[in-house]
């Protein structure tokens, strides 16, 4: 989790630059999901889902970056400050089934809250 805040910070300090980001903040963006998926052997089929939503959603936060377009950083800032929830999520191997329902709802919150003030 620090990697990916930490990621994440220093992506948001170019949020007022106009132009393309540098892409290392990346590495420390995926470094919890590619810790979770080498270290945790004994993971439930639910742990590989919020994996692979994990995944797909920095992706589709962080496709400007990876094809070099420039687009506005703050965007990919509040999609990836929304995504702190799936980090946490992926990040346990095994849970209750209430809980996987607890994770959804606060991240679908933390999407709702979005809209009425500004993540960035």
């Amino acid at each position: 989790m620090a990697a990916y805040i930490t990621g994440l910070s220093y992506l948001a300090r170019g949020e007022s630059w106009q132009g393309i980001a540098s892409r290392w903040p990346l590495l420390l963006l995926l470094a919890p999901l590619a810790v979770t998926v080498m270290i945790i052997s004994h993971r439930d089929a639910i742990s590989w889902i919020a994996s692979a939503i994990l995944l797909a959603w920095m992706l589709w936060y962080l496709r400007g970056m990876v094809d070099r377009v420039v687009q506005p950083i703050g965007k990919s800032v509040a999609g990836l400050l929304a995504g702190i929830v799936l980090v946490d999520w992926a990040a346990v191997p095994r849970m209750a089934d209430e809980f996987n329902l607890v994770f959804i709802g606060l991240f679908f919150l933390a999407l709702i809250l979005q809209r009425k003030i500004p993540a960035t």
